[in-house]
């Protein structure tokens, strides 16, 4: 099976046939969901005046493709999954929350907190790559842990933590490790000092955590 991508703007339409499903994310899913603009068929298509049409079916043969007949033919066996797509894509990335740390004590923590929450933790490393790839895709994360702590100072760190307030801006929460005194950075953003316990740390972040658009499920008893 293949994907075949329709973008139309008024009488202005382009077309991309037998897409496998990484680079149909790649390409189109991820910034179109962002609303940024997409590239295809050497034009620039603005998502907020365009529509998207993705199909799933099988792959189409040089001779289905022929004569303008592309569409056509990928519309008769194949079937709509625009909407399936973006939302299943926007669901799976509601689960998934990045940590900005160097704290190992830390993300252990955090980590187990977010497991009680149903959230997924990955370290804030592979979202910097999403948004430092050309041209940038989604972060992957719906929201972002910042810890202010050991190692709050490192370069790595701060570079890690503005690259979270700059594509997450309100969805990232600050945690406060120790005394540690905020960043100058990070003064505006009130920190939370997690209590011990998972349970407890769990039911501390589900709030902030949800009001970021996380898919917090509840804490158990």
């Amino acid at each position: 099976m293949a994907f075949h991508v329709e973008i139309r703007r008024a009488f202005s339409r382009a077309w991309a046939f037998n897409l496998e499903e990484p680079e149909l994310r790649r390409i189109l899913l991820e910034p179109w969901a962002r609303g940024v603009p997409v590239l295809l068929g050497e034009q620039r298509w603005e998502p907020a005046s365009c529509r998207l049409a993705v199909l799933e079916g099988p792959r189409l043969a040089a001779a289905e493709l022929a004569h303008g007949q592309g569409w056509h033919n990928a519309s008769r066996s194949g079937r709509d999954v625009t909407r399936e797509l973006l939302r299943a894509r926007v669901a799976q990335e509601a689960t998934v929350v990045a940590l900005v740390t160097h704290d190992e004590a830390g993300r252990s923590a955090l980590s187990a907190a977010l497991g009680a929450l149903g959230l997924t933790a990955i370290d804030f490393g592979a979202v910097r790559a999403r948004l430092l790839a050309r041209p940038p895709a989604s972060p992957g994360a719906a929201a972002a842990i910042v810890t202010i702590g050991p190692g709050a100072r490192s370069g790595e760190w701060a570079l890690d933590a503005g690259l979270a307030l700059g594509a997450l801006g309100a969805r990232v929460v600050v945690v406060r490790v120790g005394d540690e005194p905020a960043p100058l950075a990070l003064g505006a953003l009130e920190a939370l000092r997690l209590p011990p316990g998972a349970r407890e740390a769990a039911l501390a972040l589900a709030p902030p955590l949800r009001a970021a658009g996380c898919a917090v499920r509840p804490v158990a008893a």
